[in-house]
């Protein structure tokens, strides 16, 4: 998801530099409202579709969800593209820029240019929260023998709106938020310090880049769910192994999903202003010897910075994406061309580098394992048998989730990764 909230900002930010379109203000909105409409009622006779088939036991529950998040996550791709056709094709980028004062504030622009596509996106997720509820009231009645009454529908709006700020919070979306501020920076420098957009763009680019790294854990810190580890032992045990590491600075939290996503991940790279963060169900879900390994791979990509060498290598990309938008003079779509040139080479250089990287932690994290043989409990105490604990914590984090199974942008397969891990169980 994170990377459907980055090409969903860059490319409805982008749309504000395409040469406007004469298109009448009317036809404009008629054309683009009946896009989406469309979108709209395909994504929920989809979502109406599967609930059918649930009801009348056509098919069984869990099939039919898996297969609705695959055509919702087909569905929010294309209404992504839909939102980009609506803004360009049709001209509502040109119209935004035609509402008084909205003109003159990039934040006002770039928060109008993302309504289409994150409104499309929120109505997905309302589409899936209406499977589930219908999912979920079908299996309280068979438990009953079709007993109650249910919530009513106040109760079941509230509850509703709760569920889409809780998807809001957790799949990434809250991405956008730092973003509008940082427009408003400039559009504040603008306004009281006649600072030109240009420069006023550059000097919070420049500072966004070097304060990143210290109030992006602080922001995570204030939207997810952060605690202490609910287990002192456990913690106790976690902080001996940082030690025992040599990792210093290393704020640990649990973070409560209610059991929604296994998962482990480090959020900032500057000691002292960072944080390790282990979901709930992984700490349910692994044993000692499996929490220590993916935490030695967490551990991992801060000994070997991996982290501050993916955000280098997007420099040198856009300074070439700069350079095409230059070499293309006056043309009308330099800047577009340039951006899409930005954004695709940036795609490209991430994931070859995060897929090294993430291989490199696995095979460091096995490494350092045999480095702390004897000096903290549950850490296995040979290259083969940490190989082997940390493939088998693969498969305990991603077993009810064939998708996170596969390969994205920024994570290679388990199997790839599983594979690796067996050159180094035989190389012991």
């Amino acid at each position: 998801m994170p990377l459907y909230w980055f090409l969903l900002v860059i490319t409805s930010l982008a749309c504000d530099s395409v040469p406007g379109r004469e298109v009448p203000i009317p036809q404009s909105i008629l054309a683009s409202g009946c896009l989406l409409s469309g979108w709209a009622l395909l994504t929920r006779l989809a979502s109406r579709s599967a609930t059918r088939q649930v009801l009348t036991d056509e098919v069984a529950l869990e099939p039919a969800a898996v297969a609705l998040g695959q055509q919702m996550e087909v569905l929010r791709w294309l209404g992504l593209a839909m939102s980009m056709l609506a803004l360009v094709g049709f001209g509502l980028a040109g119209l935004v820029n035609q509402i008084p004062w909205v003109g003159d504030s990039i934040a006002a622009r770039a928060l109008l240019l993302m309504l289409p596509a994150v409104g499309a996106t929120v109505w997905s997720w309302a589409c899936e929260l209406h499977f589930d509820a219908a999912a979920q009231t079908a299996t309280a009645q068979t438990a009953t023998g079709g007993g109650g009454c249910g919530a009513s529908p106040r109760s079941r709006r509230s509850s509703a709106l709760r569920q889409l700020l809780e998807m809001f919070r957790l799949q990434g979306a809250w991405l956008v938020l730092p973003v509008l501020v940082l427009l408003t920076v400039i559009d504040a420098a603008e306004w009281l310090f006649a600072v030109e957009p240009e420069r006023g763009a550059m000097l919070t680019a420049g500072i966004a880049i070097a304060a990143l790294p210290l109030l992006l854990p602080l922001i995570v810190a204030r939207i997810w769910s952060l605690r202490p580890i609910a287990d002192p032992a456990t913690a106790r045990w976690l902080e001996s192994l940082f030690a025992a590491s040599g990792v210093r600075g290393l704020q640990l939290r649990q973070w409560d999903t209610k059991g929604a996503f296994c998962t482990a991940l480090v959020a900032g790279f500057v000691p002292y202003f960072r944080h390790l963060l282990l979901s709930d169900a992984l700490l349910w879900r692994l044993n000692r010897e499996q929490t220590a390994m993916v935490v030695l791979h967490e551990l991992a990509h801060l000994r070997r910075w991996h982290l501050p060498l993916r955000l280098l290598v997007l420099l040198p990309v856009w300074v070439v994406a700069a350079a095409v938008s230059h070499s293309l003079g006056d043309f009308p779509w330099a800047s577009l061309t340039g951006i899409a040139a930005g954004v695709a080479a940036s795609l490209v250089a991430l994931r070859g580098v995060a897929y090294r990287t993430e291989l490199d932690a696995d095979a460091a994290a096995c490494h350092m394992a045999v480095r702390l043989r004897g000096r903290v409990e549950g850490v296995p105490g040979s290259l083969a048998a940490a190989a082997k604990t940390l493939g088998d914590a693969l498969e305990a984090v991603t077993a009810d989730s064939p998708q996170a199974r596969q390969a994205t942008w920024l994570h290679p397969s388990i199997e790839r990764r599983r594979a690796a891990l067996r050159s180094l169980e035989q190389n012991d």
